[in-house]
C-alpha cells in the first residue's frame, strides 16, 4: 500500500517530504570575521533559460507574458511574440540575495489579478552572517532573528518599482497566492516553516497587506509543509475583509482556516500526497488530488464549499486512475483548461507520477505523464481524452512539476524537466490531441551524466545531455579531446573507454534506489548506502586499489 512503504526503501512521501525539510542550521561567519569581510564579486552566466529546478510559473492578466522562478536564483520573464513563440527578456529578469548552497534559491511565486504585485518566497539570504561563495564558515543553530531573515518574502510593486520584504516565517516559504476579499483588498497568502511556542519546527499559513506592508493573520499548523504545499481561497462570508482559507501540506490532511476569526483551524481527511487546486472565481468547488491508501490509485476529488466556506467531500464526484499492472498512477500536478474560448473550465490537465511496483512490492519512480480528463458531471461520469508521455526520472528523487493556465485560457506551461526546460502549450491544439509543445530554455547543455570514450586510438568525452530523459530521445554532445572539436554524436561509433575493473561491478540497488551493490565475479561482495536525505544520482567504478586489489567507488 501506498501508505505502508518501507521506511528504509523509496518511499514517495520520504523523499517528497525530504525535499520541503528546513535545516535550523547553515554555514555562518563566525562574528569577528563579518568586520574583515570585504564586498567580493559574484560570478553571474545568464545562458538565456533556467539552469536549475523550476519550481513555480504565474502568468499576467493578459495571458502574453509568463514568469518563472527556481532553484537558480532568480525569476525570468518571457513574453509572447508576434509569430508566436515566447522569447526571454534577460533585461527584466529579477535577482535577490543570494549565498552559496540553497541560500537565495526560489520555491514560491505570485502575481497578484491587478498585475502590480508579484511575491517572491523560499530559501531567503542569510546575508548578513551567512559565509560568503570564497570564504569557509562553521556551522551554527540558526537563531530566531536569523530565522525570520530565512523566511522573508520579497514583494514587488511593478507600478511603483519598489521592493519591500515582509517577515514573519520562522523558516523557509513554501507556497504563496494572492487572493481578494469582499472589501476589494488584495491579499498575500503564505505557507512556510515557522516555530511553536515550545521552540519546535512546524508550519504555518500568514495573511498580509502588501500595500501597508504588514501582517494581517497567522496560524500555526501541526505538521510541516512538504516543497509544494497547495492553497486556495475564497471570501468570507463573514468578515467583508476576511478569508477563507484551504491548505494542503502533502500529509494527506487539508487545512481550513477563517483569517477574520481566532487563530485556529478545521482538518479533513483526504488522500496521501494531497494538493488542492481551486476553481475560476465566483465558482464554489474545489478538486483536490492524492492517493488511495487502500487501492493504490491515484484520484482527483470535487469538494463543494458551502455558504459558511466550508469544503464538503462530494463523494460521487471523483476520478481514479487505478494501478495497471505493477504501475502506480500519483497526481502531482493540476491546472483546469476550457475547451472553448470564454467558457467556465471544465477539463482538468494533471501530470502524473509513474511508479513501478519490482517484486518486491517497492515502488520506484519511472516517469511523468500528462493526462487530461473532462470534470466529473453530477453522477460521477468524466472522459479522458489524452494521455501522453512527458519525461523519464532519472533518479530517486521526485521533483514535483510546475503547472499554469494563462487567464486567457490559451496556453498551458509546465516545468519540472531535468534539463530545466518550460513547455508552453497551446490549448486548443492540446485538446485536439496535437500536443507539440514550444520549448523555453536557454543555449547551455544541462548535464546528466559523462563518460570516457575511444575511437580509432582517439579519446573523446561523451556528454549526456538531461533531455535524453525525455522518451524516445537521444540527444548526445561528445568532446573530442583529439580534435578539440565539440560535435553532436549518438555516440553508436565511440566505444566506451573504462578502467579494467578486473571482473568487479557496481549495480544499483534493485529495492533500494539510494543503495550501490559492489561484485566481483558476480558474488555479492558488500553494498554501500548514501546517507539519509542524500539522493544517489551517479556513480563510478575504478579498477583494483591498494593491497586489497579492491575498486574505489
Amino acid at each position: 500500500m501506498l501508505g505502508q512503504m518501507p521506511a528504509r526503501g523509496f518511499s514517495i512521501f520520504g523523499f517528497l517530504f525530504a525535499i520541503g525539510l528546513a535545516s535550523n542550521a547553515q554555514w555562518l561567519t563566525p562574528p569577528e570575521a563579518l568586520a574583515q569581510q570585504a564586498p567580493e564579486p559574484v560570478l553571474r552566466i545568464d545562458t538565456g533559460g533556467h539552469s536549475s529546478y523550476v519550481t513555480s510559473l504565474v502568468w499576467n492578466r493578459d495571458g502574453d507574458e509568463l514568469l518563472s522562478a527556481g532553484w537558480d536564483k532568480l525569476v525570468r520573464v518571457w513574453r509572447a511574440t508576434d509569430a508566436g513563440p515566447f522569447v526571454n527578456l534577460p533585461q527584466r529578469s529579477l535577482r535577490l540575495p543570494i549565498g552559496p548552497g540553497p541560500s537565495g534559491k526560489f520555491d514560491a511565486l505570485a502575481l497578484s489579478d491587478s498585475g502590480r504585485w508579484l511575491a517572491i518566497g523560499g530559501y531567503a539570504s542569510l546575508a548578513t552572517r551567512a559565509a560568503s561563495f570564497r570564504d569557509n564558515g562553521i556551522e551554527l543553530p540558526l537563531s530566531d532573528v536569523e530565522l525570520l531573515e530565512q523566511g522573508v518574502i520579497y514583494v514587488i510593486d511593478r507600478e511603483q518599482k519598489k521592493l519591500q520584504r515582509l517577515e514573519g516565517h520562522r523558516g523557509p516559504v513554501r507556497q504563496l497566492l494572492f487572493a481578494t476579499s469582499r472589501d476589494g483588498m488584495e491579499q498575500l497568502l503564505s505557507a512556510g516553516f515557522d516555530r511553536s511556542a515550545e521552540q519546535k519546527t512546524v508550519g504555518s499559513l500568514r495573511t498580509w497587506d502588501v500595500v501597508q506592508g504588514r501582517q494581517l493573520a497567522g496560524v500555526l499548523l501541526p505538521e510541516l509543509p512538504t516543497h509544494r504545499p497547495t492553497l486556495a481561497a475564497f471570501p468570507s462570508p463573514s468578515a467583508t475583509s476576511g478569508l477563507q482559507v484551504l491548505a494542503a501540506m502533502g500529509s494527506g490532511k487539508m487545512y481550513q482556516w477563517e483569517t477574520s476569526q481566532p487563530p485556529q483551524y478545521r482538518r479533513y481527511s483526504d488522500g496521501s500526497f494531497n494538493s488542492i487546486l481551486a476553481a475560476p472565481a465566483g465558482q464554489p468547488w474545489i478538486i483536490t488530488a492524492s492517493a488511495d491508501n487502500q487501492t493504490n490509485a491515484g484520484q482527483l476529488q470535487m469538494w463543494k464549499v458551502d455558504n459558511a466556506g466550508l469544503p464538503v467531500r462530494d463523494i460521487g464526484r471523483r476520478i481514479q486512475f487505478a494501478q495497471q499492472g505493477n504501475e502506480i498512477y500519483l497526481p502531482l500536478s493540476m491546472a483546469l483548461l476550457s475547451s472553448r474560448p470564454q467558457v467556465t473550465a471544465d477539463r482538468i490537465a494533471v501530470a502524473l507520477c509513474v511508479l513501478q511496483l519490482n517484486a518486491g512490492g517497492n515502488p520506484r519512480p519511472e516517469r511523468f505523464e500528462l493526462r487530461v480528463v473532462t470534470l466529473p458531471d453530477a453522477a460521477g461520469n468524466f472522459r479522458e481524452e489524452l494521455r501522453q508521455p512527458l519525461w523519464k526520472i532519472e533518479s530517486s528523487e521526485i521533483r514535483v512539476p510546475a503547472m499554469s493556465t494563462s487567464p486567457t485560457g490559451k496556453y498551458l506551461a509546465l516545468a519540472g524537466k531535468s534539463n530545466h526546460e518550460i513547455e508552453i502549450f497551446q490549448v486548443d491544439q492540446l485538446l485536439r490531441g496535437q500536443a507539440r509543445p514550444g520549448r523555453l530554455k536557454g543555449n547551455a547543455l544541462t548535464l546528466s551524466r559523462a563518460e570516457f570514450v575511444e575511437r580509432q586510438g582517439k579519446i573523446g568525452l561523451l556528454l549526456h545531455e538531461a533531455s535524453d530523459s525525455e522518451v524516445g530521445a537521444n540527444d548526445q554532445t561528445l568532446f573530442n579531446f583529439s580534435e578539440s572539436t565539440i560535435e553532436r554524436s549518438d555516440g553508436a561509433s565511440w566505444a566506451a573507454h573504462a578502467p579494467d575493473t578486473q571482473g568487479w561491478t557496481a549495480t544499483r540497488s534493485k529495492t533500494n534506489a539510494n543503495e550501490v551493490e559492489l561484485r566481483q565475479a558476480g558474488m555479492l561482495q558488500r553494498t554501500v548506502q548514501v546517507p539519509e536525505q542524500h539522493v544517489l544520482s551517479t556513480y563510478t567504478l575504478t579498477g583494483p586499489l591498494g593491497a586489497r586489489h579492491a575498486p574505489l567507488l
